[in-house]
């Protein structure tokens, strides 16, 4: 009797993702600091450490289960800097892991298994080490969690069109998957602002995939939009902690009033940078090297792979996000801050997920020998980008170095000291962290054109900071702005100082030097270590 061949067995794709996470993980913890980095890291750092609130939205989910991860990673003998950087590494493990399986659910039913293992690993390939998102996946950020969102409700949006459309949804399965639907959006508007940008167009696929499958219902819809608002209950946790600050971090222009928390938790401070792109001369190179050579060609081919779709569901899912990807982008080029290169990283990843269908072309292996060339090209380029990842690191290390030595070169216990930068809250890390002159007083000068900022000065000290002063300021994106703002932080520091008995420090690591403004009478301004301390 002739045996039967043994069964073939099948490998989950579901593990090839958890393994890029999980390799993904190991590689973003070792590019990881000890120390906070730049942009909004130390502030992050803080704020996760203390459970506090974050600038405008606030980011609840974000700081509720984030902190809960850096205090237990701390408990284990890591520095507080260290861990708030490994939530992002945690984040970015996510999201690949996440991106692997979007891309995984894109491809044709009729792609062979070989393929089907390899195509979402090269299309994995540009992005894994590239220095635009690694700065978001090793420093205390909220990116690299946005973007893991996005990728899962990608996959939850591909899968659930495809059962819609292949009629394999009961009554009781959709109505789950309606209600997950919902929340998971709830999630997403709990943490950033620009899901709107994702949810909008996927759930615009969604409807028009259940209207196909007839499956249509009121009540399906309205579990959806009840699920939506569990997550944002998260939003209430802000307001509790702005009126029981305790020792926690507050971002220093929210006060307690519904007036000024409405105003933070809906982002109102920002819609002055709506409507034009001006990223710094650094960003503007940090784009051209490292995100546009990608996001450009992948919204291209993935218009086409979108328009290349032959079923009913690959239409769907393609268009859908191949739109999130567009309106992603757009959003992007109109917002006017000086780094938006974080905001191209959901669209780069959608286009990226879209347009790697097209390496499933069969014949003749033209899909084969573009993903070899897009494998050997992202190698090649990851070269450099694992040196520029590692000499970033060594960078902030040493920054971190060199602002100790200035801080400790303050010879005074009480003092106010003005530092011009996002990154003014690194030396509240030295005082909260290591306590470390806990008396002296950090100001970065914007928060005191604040009402908030302003009213606090004036209770603590009896005089309004301001007063007396041209507060008036081109707009944001006119010529001159920068200078201008400027002239008002030389006014405003020289104002305070003339009217305060305590020492009044300019704190600039850019020259670097730590300079006690001179009081009526004296000589001169001096430096209040003796010398400007050298850089590192």
């Amino acid at each position: 009797m002739k045996k039967s061949a043994p069964p073939t067995t099948v490998r989950d794709p579901n593990l090839d993702s958890v393994a890029v996470g999980l390799m993904a993980l190991v590689v973003y913890l070792l590019m990881t600091p000890s120390v906070s980095g730049d942009k909004d890291a130390s502030e992050f750092t803080l704020v996760l450490a203390t459970r506090g609130v974050a600038h405008p939205t606030g980011y609840p989910l974000y700081t509720l289960l984030g902190s809960l991860f850096v205090h237990a990673v701390h408990a284990l003998g890591a520095t507080w800097s260290f861990a708030a950087n490994a939530w992002s590494a945690l984040g970015g493990a996510f999201a690949l892991g996440f991106l692997h399986a979007l891309i995984a659910r894109l491809l044709p039913v009729v792609t062979a298994a070989p393929a089907r293992r390899w195509i979402p690993l090269a299309a994995l390939a540009p992005l894994f080490l590239n220095p635009i998102w690694t700065v978001e996946t090793t420093l205390a950020e909220v990116y690299s969690w946005h973007v893991a969102w996005a990728c899962g409700l990608g996959c939850v949006f591909v899968s659930t069109v495809r059962r819609l459309l292949r009629g394999e949804s009961k009554a009781r399965s959709l109505a789950r998957r309606g209600g997950l639907w919902g929340f998971l959006c709830g999630v997403g508007l709990s943490h950033h602002a620009t899901s709107v940008l994702v949810i909008v167009p996927l759930s615009a696929g969604l409807l028009l995939a259940l209207a196909r499958a007839k499956q249509l219902r009121a009540p399906t819809i309205l579990l959806a939009f009840g699920a939506t608002l569990v997550p944002l209950l998260s939003y209430f946790w802000i307001v509790w902690r702005v009126y029981h600050p305790g020792e926690s971090f507050i971002w220093p222009s929210l006060e307690a009033t519904p007036q000024s928390i409405l105003r933070h938790l809906t982002g109102g401070a920002y819609t002055v940078y709506l409507g034009w792109f001006a990223p710094s001369h650094i960003q503007q190179a940090f784009l051209r090297m490292y995100v546009y050579p990608f996001l450009f060609p992948a919204l291209a081919l993935a218009l086409v792979a979108a328009w290349r779709a032959r079923s009913l569901e690959d239409r769907v899912a393609r268009w859908s996000l191949a739109a999130s990807a567009v309106l992603g982008t757009g959003y992007a080029f109109a917002y006017g801050v000086s780094d938006p290169s974080s905001y191209f990283l959901a669209p780069l990843l959608f286009a990226l997920a879209t347009a790697a269908v097209l390496l499933s072309i069969p014949a003749p292996r033209i899909g084969s020998i573009a993903a070899a060339l897009l494998v050997l090209t992202s190698a090649w380029l990851s070269i450099d980008w694992t040196r520029i990842d590692v000499e970033r690191k060594r960078q902030y290390i040493g920054f971190n170095g060199m602002l100790h030595d200035m801080w400790t070169s303050i010879p005074f216990d009480s003092a106010l000291v003005f530092w011009r930068d996002d990154m003014y809250v690194r030396l509240r890390e030295f005082q909260v962290f290591r306590g470390e002159k806990p008396n002296l007083e950090v100001i970065h000068p914007a928060n005191l054109t604040h009402h908030g900022g302003r009213a606090r000065f004036e209770a603590e000290h009896g005089f309004d900071p301001l007063a007396g002063l041209n507060l008036n300021v081109p707009a944001v994106g006119a010529p001159g702005r920068q200078t201008a703002i400027d002239r008002l932080y030389d006014e405003m520091e020289h104002n305070i100082n003339r009217r305060t008995s305590l020492p009044v420090i300019h704190f600039d690591p850019v020259i670097p030097t730590v300079r006690l403004l001179k009081k009526s009478g004296a000589t001169a301004d001096s430096a209040a270590s003796g010398a400007p301390v050298p850089p590192r």
